[in-house]
């Protein structure tokens, strides 16, 4: 059992560092890159196996790409999100609910403020442009959170049949 948890490891790893190292290459549609990679996480069955293959692709990813800028939205955001989606696939209620929806939107914000996403970076932003802008993100990731859930579990799903079984 332990053999075919470390495989499934080594191949979400290496398929993440791939789609990663080429949306950086490809320049264009990163969050499809991001979210594609994100989906890797959910392929080992252990908790363990999910959280080593999230930290290994983001490592080597950082050292095949070396722009932390490229892989900020992945490594504090959508990664992160996957793997706590991962982790409280199983339970429901709506403390799980809130937990997803203050994880998504934490990261979000950190992308946000370290990065120029929308035209504006709010770490160098005015103070009253940092509230409309978290403000704003509180409200987008409502339904940003939601839907990329939605989208995640039915990928994760379809993903799942076709390659592992």
């Amino acid at each position: 059992m332990k053999t075919r948890e470390i495989t499934t490891c080594a191949f979400s790893v290496a398929l993440g560092v791939i789609l990663l190292v080429a949306g950086f290459h490809l320049t264009f549609g990163e969050y499809f890159w991001y979210f594609w990679a994100a989906l890797m996480i959910s392929f080992p069955e252990t908790p363990t196996g999910k959280c080593c293959t999230l930290i290994a692709t983001g490592l080597l990813s950082m050292l095949m790409c070396g722009q932390y800028l490229y892989l900020c939205s992945y490594l504090f955001w959508l990664g992160p999100y996957s793997l706590l989606w991962c982790l409280t696939e199983n339970r429901s209620g709506k403390a799980v609910a809130v937990l997803r929806y203050l994880f998504f939107l934490a990261g979000a914000l950190i992308v946000l403020w370290t990065t120029p996403m929308l035209f504006i970076r709010l770490g160098t932003a005015s103070t009253q442009t940092k509230l409309i802008g978290v403000a704003v993100a509180a409200l987008a990731c409502i339904p940003a959170c939601y839907g990329y859930s939605l989208l995640y579990r039915n990928m994760r799903n379809l993903l799942k049949e076709r390659v592992l079984r």
